[in-house]
């Protein structure tokens, strides 16, 4: 359903793969398309390259095609929640702002970590959010609603490796320029996707220690409130078998005498499942969040409580 009024937040996710854009309290953002390479490069090299007239009109020239364009929503006057991941290059996400607020208008931009709004769709505050992104793969754990971003950790694996190594083994009528892993994996057998995964993540260690080395960060007690919520979104997540090779692999991997202080906590790890698209659950988290916030605002004090 669509929340239909004209005063509604607007959530922005530019992704170095995919971008979305919508509206606070819908399920779905209402525009998701492919972020240009030089968008990409961009962000991605933005502490090298620092601010300048170029990158000015590059980012202000796409932000619009988002927004006016393929949203039909102009930010003027309006809330707009900006979509980032844990530890950002702060300069960016600055620059992010100043855009929005200066050139269009927006009332305010209010800047939400996915790594945190993922876990609220989980209906708690706490837990450990493994996300699989287009690039790499990051986690970081939430304690009754704060991010702890000094016990992130990251690991070079994310969904464009997998797409490489399928691409060559998918023959039939799949596209060339197909640029998403989500609109692949239709053309691949199932077991040409496991050779594929198997070949990019073997046994899946490398995610395995990045979820398990963010356990070992943080302190005893924050690991025992944690490890029951532990949350997997990403495009990554929705290749089949994905939740499975995973969980065997942190087990297996978790055996190992580096992880020893964590033996007692791995049996009661618990993968939480979200209803949604994988690859959308961070915009969707950023619209619950930005819809409480709202409430928070018209609703008495007891009624807002209980939305918290």
């Amino acid at each position: 359903r669509r929340y239909t009024s004209s005063r509604a937040s607007i959530i922005l996710e530019i992704g170095s793969n995919i971008s979305k854009c919508g509206r606070a309290g819908e399920g779905l953002p209402r525009w998701t398309m492919q972020t240009p390479p030089h968008i990409t490069d961009l962000l991605t090299n933005w502490a090298a390259r620092g601010a300048d007239h170029v990158v000015d009109s590059d980012l202000h020239s796409y932000l619009r095609t988002l927004l006016i364009q393929h949203l039909h929503c102009a930010p003027d006057g309006k809330t707009v929640w900006l979509c980032y991941n844990v530890n950002p290059c702060e300069a960016l996400l600055q620059r992010l702002c100043t855009l929005l607020t200066h050139r269009f208008k927006a009332k305010q931009v209010i800047p939400v970590c996915n790594q945190l709004s993922v876990v609220y769709l989980t209906g708690t505050l706490t837990g450990v959010v493994v996300d699989c992104g287009w690039a790499e793969s990051r986690c970081a754990p939430t304690v009754d609603g704060y991010l702890l971003p000094t016990a992130a950790t990251y690991v070079s694996l994310g969904a464009k490796h997998l797409l490489a190594a399928l691409r060559p083994l998918v023959t039939a009528a799949a596209p060339a320029d197909t640029l998403s892993l989500e609109h692949l994996l239709p053309y691949a057998p199932s077991a040409l996707t496991h050779q594929a995964l198997a070949h990019v993540f073997p046994e899946y260690e490398g995610l395995a220690h990045c979820l398990l080395d963010c356990l070992l960060v943080c302190e005893l007690a924050v690991r025992v409130v944690v490890v029951g919520n532990v949350v997997l979104c990403g495009g990554l997540v929705g290749v089949p078998g994905f939740r499975e090779r995973f969980m065997g692999a942190v087990l297996e991997v978790g055996c190992q005498h580096k992880y020893k202080p964590l033996a007692a906590l791995l049996p009661k790890l618990q993968l939480a499942l979200p209803v949604g698209n994988p690859s959308q659950l961070a915009w969707m988290g950023a619209s619950l969040t930005a819809s409480i916030h709202a409430a928070s605002s018209v609703l008495p004090p007891s009624a807002t409580k209980s939305a918290h």
